[in-house]
Order: structure tokens, then sequence, then C-alpha cells
């Protein structure tokens, strides 16, 4: 009983010590991640800005004025009036850059992380030795502890929740390279990617050298284009492919607004993989302990559909 209250007791200083860590670290990294953030945001205004003919200038501060932020437009006519040049290619070397930078901040949080996770299994074993003496007849005596162990786990599991989200769809500000029509070169977009070569993807799939793509790549890339490139033919190097990581970062953003909007999701992943099969799929319901770890899979029914081979029947529909 003894042993269990000392090693609960260095467990609690372990845990005080790695939550003002973790808040600490998460303040920080919260910061840079902003200044990256706003360092993306500034690249694609600069763009944007200095894309706009001086003829279509006077109207966009017309429309401004009614909206109360013509002072703010102005500053960024002049501001981008004092760049020399500044384009698509410009925005998307900055995005290159810093997305990589957000992208490392959050690994550097989520290694701070596993030192709570790991202290949270710690935890685990601590209070499965409190219950198994529990059932040998000294509850009263570890009445308290158990009463501390409940409290700890809602400290640790919100340490555990502290997310370092990067809560900006930056596909967004890539859509606002293409507005009205306009396209960016094809050279300029194969600066600011890197290439695929001869290889195969993580799950063994054999992919061609780019070289043999690059002539069929228009000069001029549209929208449409450009997400054909980045999204299905996937040019990019599997292992450095920020534009794509970006396009699915901005349809997981969409798939759960509309969750959000409508109660109902926008994909069922186990009913669009049973048509792809064309099998019914048998999934899983997990229960879990208090400590997230799976204790129990039940097998769930599959979906079943009456397909008639009647030729009449079918027919008759």
């Amino acid at each position: 009983m003894k042993q269990l209250e000392t090693r609960l007791v260095d467990w609690i200083g372990k845990l005080n010590h790695e939550s003002i860590e973790t808040e600490l670290i998460h303040g920080a990294l919260s910061l840079k991640m902003n200044d990256y953030q706003n360092a993306i945001l500034k690249s694609f205004r600069s763009a944007f800005y200095k894309r706009i003919p001086e003829t279509e200038r006077e109207r966009l501060l017309q429309e401004a004025a009614e909206l109360g932020v013509d002072q703010f437009v102005q500053s960024e006519f002049e501001r981008t009036n004092r760049l020399k040049s500044y384009g698509p290619l410009n925005a998307l070397a900055v995005l290159r850059v810093f997305y990589r930078k957000i992208v490392e901040l959050q690994r550097e949080f989520s290694q701070q992380k596993e030192v709570i996770r790991k202290l949270f299994a710690e935890l685990k074993e601590i209070d499965m030795k409190a219950r198994e003496l529990t059932k040998q007849g000294r509850s009263d005596d570890l009445f308290n502890i158990q009463t501390n162990i409940l409290a700890l786990q809602n400290k640790t599991k919100e340490l555990i929740d502290l997310a370092l989200e990067d809560d900006q769809d930056y596909m967004f500000n890539i859509h606002s390279l293409f507005l009205n029509g306009e396209t960016i070169k094809r050279d300029d977009l194969l600066q600011v990617i890197t290439l695929k070569k001869k290889g195969k993807y993580w799950d063994g799939v054999h992919f061609e050298k780019f070289s043999e793509q690059y002539a069929s790549i228009p000069e001029e890339i549209d929208l449409e284009t450009f997400e054909n490139l980045i999204f299905i033919e996937k040019i990019e190097h599997p292992d450095d492919c920020y534009l794509c990581d970006i396009f699915m970062d901005h349809m997981f953003k969409m798939m759960d607004q509309y969750e959000e909007e409508t109660g109902t999701k926008a994909i069922n992943p186990f009913e669009l993989l049973e048509q792809i099969t064309g099998k019914p799929l048998q999934t899983y319901t997990a229960d879990f302990d208090e400590y997230g770890d799976v204790v129990s899979l039940t097998p769930n029914k599959p979906t079943l559909k009456l397909i008639s081979t009647n030729k009449a029947v079918q027919e008759d529909h």
C-alpha cells in the first residue's frame, strides 16, 4: 500500500512537470505558427493585388468602401506597388517554405504529447494495481488513491487532447491564384514542387518518371488542370507532396463542415469500399476503457442488399 502511494506521488510530480512543459511548448509553437500563417496569407495577398489591372483597382476600392475596408485595400495596393514583381510563383514558394515549417511544429508538439501518453500508460498500471488491491478487501485504504486517480485521468486527457491545429485552409488561397480564369505557368509550378522520380508508392505501386509526363502538361495551367496534376496524377514526389497534403486537408475540412451542417457524413468510407469490392464489408464495434485502450471488438452484421435474378422482375422495375 505504501509503495503504491509513493509511486503515485512520484507520478504526480512527473505529470506536473510535463504539464507545465507542454503548455509552455504549446504557447511558443502557437506563436510561431501564427507568424507562419501570416507570412503565407500576406504572400497570397501580394500575388492577388499585384495581378489586379489598374483599370479594375478603382472599382475594387469602391466595393471595399461599401464594406468599410477601403483603407486596408488601399494600403495593400500601395505595399504591392513597391514590389518590383510578385506572382503565383512567389506565393507558392512562400507556401512551400512555411507549410513545411508548420508541419514541423506539429511534429514537435506531437513528440511532447507522446511523453504525456507514456505517463498515461503508467497511470493505468497504478490504477490496475489499486483495483487489484481493492478486490482483496482493502477498499477503505484505497478510496483516496482511486479518487485521485480519477481526477488525474481527466487532467491527463485534457493534455492529450490539447492540439496544435492549423485552422487555415490554404486551398482557398491557392484558388485565389486562378480567379477570373487566371492561369499559372507550367515551369513556375514545377519550380515549387519536388517531382517524383521512377520508383514506387508506399503500397508498392510503381510510378513512372515525371519526364514522361512533362510533354502532356500545358504551358498555362488553369485550376482544373492544377487539381488534376496534384491530386489525380500526383506529379509530386510521395515523400514531399505539400500541395497534395493541402488538397487532402481541404477535403477533410469540407467533409467535417458538411457533417456539422447536415448531421450526416459526406462520404461513408465503408459503403464506398463495399461499392468498389461488390461485397459486404465486415465492420466491428470497439469498446474502450478509460485510457483509450480497446477492450473488446464486436462484429457488426453486414448490410445485405437483395438482388433479384428474375429477369421479369427486373424489367418491371
